[in-house]
């Protein structure tokens, strides 16, 4: 079958002009929809971009991290679900969204930037780092797993070099972790702590909150907003 991508780019705000909807676009993707999607299969998210030894391999990493985000707006019914008897084949590619790969303390990472965070606990970064080395990664077992961390923005964060976020980490149990640290938004300095936390597995957390459920009510920083599960939105104009 001949497929024919037919790619539409824009920046963030201008597929979700409506600030309120563009938090919550926002704080999903980075914060639910891509740590579970990398949990749930850490050795296909990886080896889609770092094995050489398959066709088609490795996918270039903004590309694939963008491909990912027009999954994310079809499963939760932002756009609708592409016809499988088609060959066309829609992209939705936001200019501000892109993925590069690493090597961290040895462990092969995937750093997404992501859309300027316009307000608290949105994303600057989201690292997800693969616990196998880095090197042959023809070699990883099919059971290994990963660590996402982010860098998520506040306003009481700040560092003598200029602006600062709050280090944090996604659990595979959904479980939100805050390490209580300051980090430089700048890629390196988030590597160099996302390093750090590699090296030493067993780092104090400063604070572990479990979001709600959908329809429980948690004394928590996840607010209605910020929970929404796939299929919440609706479908309609962007």
């Amino acid at each position: 079958m001949n497929i024919k991508l037919h790619e539409d780019t824009r920046a963030l705000r201008d597929f979700y002009p409506d600030p309120d909807k563009r938090h919550q676009v926002h704080y999903y993707f980075a914060h639910r929809f891509l740590p579970q999607n990398i949990h749930k299969n850490p050795h296909e998210f990886f080896s889609l971009l770092f094995r050489r030894d398959l066709p088609g391999h490795p996918v270039e990493p903004t590309r694939f991290i963008q491909s990912r985000w027009t999954m994310f707006e079809c499963i939760t019914g932002l756009i609708p679900m592409p016809d499988p008897s088609s060959n066309d084949l829609p992209l939705r590619r936001v200019s501000e969204l892109s993925m590069t790969v690493r090597n961290v303390a040895g462990y092969p990472v995937a750093l997404v930037k992501m859309p300027e965070p316009e307000r608290p606990a949105e994303a600057f970064f989201v690292a997800a780092a693969l616990l196998a080395p880095a090197a042959n990664p023809e070699s990883w077992p099919r059971d290994v797993q990963a660590r996402v961390f982010t860098l998520e923005s506040s306003p009481f964060k700040h560092v003598e070099n200029g602006k600062a976020g709050s280090f944090c980490e996604w659990a595979k149990v959904d479980q939100h972790r805050n390490f209580a640290l300051a980090v430089l938004v700048d890629p390196d300095a988030f590597c160099k702590t996302v390093a750090a936390a590699l090296r030493d597995p067993n780092a104090p957390i400063a604070a572990a909150l479990t979001p709600p459920k959908p329809g429980e009510h948690g004394g928590s920083l996840y607010t209605t907003s910020n929970k929404l599960p796939p299929g919440s939105f609706q479908s309609g104009p962007h």
